[in-house]
């Protein structure tokens, strides 16, 4: 199919798929250790340019699903921020598939940045992470998020004072530290993750599915746009045909009083 120019506009630039994933294959058990409701995900893992330097992304989806689409379960993003800065969590690792929380998913995202940082920015200083206590929150729910955060966060290597510094109201940010000091969390320690070898045929093939979805997204906006398009001119041609058929009168009429 051609496309105008005009319509080629409509597109994505076609560099958004220009870097593929790397996927993993994951088994996550329920968290009552039995092998009935496990689900399988995949991790995919890719390096893109960000508006400050290189940026790590990485996806987690549900494969196990039979929709046409692959549902995201998380994201997760490491990128430079700075020159000799490296972030490597955006602080939002919520698991949007509540069935699939606290079975070990944000240790593995977090492990994949790290190595990431590890293995590109070596020397460079790490962003801290800052905690924020919620404004309504009491003395006890208070201690029991903070213990369940920098327990989480405690296993890569941050560390935070007791009792934690307040550098602005309810913030709470991490100790100074470097990338080299980052640890990442051995798989073996999480019991419901096991993961799967899988052929490197079926991650192309996961891959295609991932675009794809990308693709019918696209699709389905330039079908939208271009319905759009033809509905205005279609408007065009019916005010044109009135107008057509008010000429026409008019000319008739003259004639007939020349005529007349």
């Amino acid at each position: 199919m051609e496309l105008s120019d005009d319509d080629a506009t409509l597109l994505d630039d076609a560099g958004r798929w220009a870097s593929p994933f790397a996927w993993t294959f994951f088994e996550v058990l329920p968290k009552d250790g039995t092998r009935w409701g496990r689900t399988l995900v995949a991790i995919g893992t890719a390096e893109t340019e960000g508006s400050s330097g290189p940026r790590h992304q990485a996806l987690v989806v549900d494969i196990g699903e039979t929709t046409p689409q692959l549902p995201h379960v998380m994201t997760g993003e490491g990128r430079v921020v700075r020159r000799g800065w490296v972030k490597v969590t955006t602080g939002d690792v919520m698991i949007h598939r509540a069935a699939l929380r606290g079975r070990g998913l944000g240790y593995l995202v977090l492990n994949a940045s790290i190595r990431w940082a590890q293995l590109h920015h070596r020397d460079a200083a790490v962003e801290p992470i800052t905690l924020v206590r919620a404004a309504n929150s009491s003395d006890e729910e208070w201690s029991h998020e903070l213990a369940k955060l920098t327990g989480f966060y405690g296993r890569f290597g941050f560390r935070w004072r007791s009792p934690p510094i307040e550098a602005a109201v309810r913030h709470y940010p991490s100790e100074p530290m470097m990338v080299s000091d980052l640890t990442t969390v051995d798989e073996a320690t999480l019991p419901l993750i096991r993961r799967i070898d899988m052929p490197a045929s079926l991650t192309r093939i996961l891959q295609r599915l991932h675009d794809g979805a990308d693709d019918r997204e696209t699709i389905k906006a330039l079908g939208i746009a271009l319905r759009d398009k033809r509905e205005r001119w279609r408007i065009v041609g019916y005010r044109l045909n009135w107008f057509g058929w008010a000429v026409a009168l008019v000319i008739g009429w003259v004639a007939r009083q020349a005529i007349g």
